[in-house]
């Protein structure tokens, strides 16, 4: 299945790129909100996800936690 540590990955190469766009002034402060909150509850599912299996990054990425990646994937992807 779907890995913790392929979770993080995609999410911290998504995350770059949108930083990097970020850097140029090329999001509004709305889209900057929806990322960050979006980003916050991504977070803070994974972290506990993490703590739930002692920090090994190789067991399956929870449904709840893949939903919320999704979910900010989709935010990252509706900004032109």
């Amino acid at each position: 299945g779907y890995q913790l540590k392929q979770t993080r990955n995609d999410v911290d190469w998504a995350m770059t790129r949108y930083h990097n766009r970020l850097a140029f002034g090329f999001l509004t402060p709305q889209e900057q909100q929806r990322v960050s909150d979006a980003y916050k509850t991504y977070q803070a599912a994974f972290t506990d996800a993490v703590k739930q299996v002692n920090g090994n990054y190789n067991t399956p990425t929870p449904a709840n936690v893949k939903q919320l990646a999704d979910q900010l994937f989709s935010i990252l992807d509706s900004i032109p």
